[in-house]
């Protein structure tokens, strides 16, 4: 064993914080900009509802569990009745770069029934608690090999920074605070991103910004005023000059011609 991997093994840590049971109607799940600092687990019983991340729409399927990691902001939108099943934990020092989705097994199934179709008054805290444990490991437990290789150390910086500016790239921050979020001085955040990225975090945050407004214009009928004031840029007139120096067109061309999307 690498002693990386007997470090990341002795900082290992779950921890169980809430679960819930609850019913939804048309739009009393709609939501914008919700942001994780813990691992989510939903299942739905029904179709009609899920999340919006990075300007993709996801439909949670029934009979799937799907995880949303730490530090991924995301929207959620409901068009049906349904019930949802969720529940929030911590797991360190895993962590995931996208929206998981895990299809029900027998195993799965035993350990969410256990908890899901107990009635409120018949519940066990100590049983459910050692249930959820269970049915929340064995979900990840599924995933990708990826969560489970931590980066180098020499790169734990930038993905902070560069997660925390993803998180917040649709609002209008300034990138003192996403140094002060993660106690760290302005000059050494500049230091870290200009080394491995060659360009500013400035720079890095109006990237992400266009590539949002982007898919917009290629996934929605946005003005762009609207989107303008989703992607934070309070000028139209400069947001179309700056688009056509970017992508090359006008955005009312890139959205008629339905251009391949940034990665």
């Amino acid at each position: 064993m690498k002693n990386g991997d007997m470090e990341n093994a002795l900082k290992f840590q779950f921890d169980l914080l809430n679960y819930s049971l609850v019913s939804f109607n048309y739009g009393s799940w709609n939501h914008r900009n919700l942001k994780n600092r813990f691992w989510r687990l939903y299942r739905h019983d029904h179709y009609g509802a899920g999340i919006i991340c990075s300007g993709k729409e996801i439909e949670f399927l029934p009979d799937c569990f799907y995880l949303i990691p730490p530090q991924i902001t995301f929207s959620s939108w409901c068009r049906a009745k349904l019930t949802q099943f969720s529940v929030h934990f911590i797991i360190n020092p895993l962590r995931g770069n996208r929206i998981y989705r895990v299809n029900a097994t027998d195993e799965l199934d035993i350990l969410y029934h256990a908890v899901a179709d107990t009635p409120p008054e018949k519940r066990n805290i100590l049983r459910d608690k050692i249930n959820l444990t269970a049915l929340c490991a064995s979900c990840i437990r599924k995933l990708p090999e990826d969560i489970f290789s931590q980066p180098e150390q020499e790169d734990v910086p930038l993905q902070i920074i560069c997660g925390e500016i993803n998180d917040f790239y649709q609002n209008p921050l300034s990138l003192k605070t996403v140094a002060a979020s993660i106690n760290m001085s302005k000059s050494s955040r500049n230091r870290i991103v200009r080394r491995k990225l060659s360009t500013s975090p400035y720079q890095y945050l109006l990237k992400r910004r266009y590539e949002y407004a982007a898919r917009l214009l290629c996934t929605t009928d946005m003005t762009l005023k609207e989107i303008c004031s989703i992607v934070s840029i309070n000028d139209v007139y400069h947001f179309s000059r700056m688009f056509k120096q970017r992508y090359g067109m006008a955005p009312s061309i890139f959205r008629k011609q339905k251009k391949n999307l940034p990665e």
